[in-house]
């Protein structure tokens, strides 16, 4: 097996130690990842994005 194939197989093992629910949403393929900044270590203001993010219906 090629390596990517590999990496394929490991990442979708993982996906079993995730929350029943959060392994749901990638089956439905209706996950939405909200990314706040990657070097956006404000808590305050991650939390208000993840927030609006929620209210939005992601």
């Amino acid at each position: 097996m090629s390596q990517s194939g590999n990496k394929f197989i490991k990442s979708m093992s993982l996906i079993n130690l995730l929350p029943q629910k959060i392994q749901e949403e990638f089956k439905s393929k209706s996950l939405l990842k909200v990314i706040s900044g990657l070097s956006n270590f404000d808590p305050k203001s991650v939390k208000q994005i993840s927030e609006a993010a929620s209210l939005g219906g992601g």
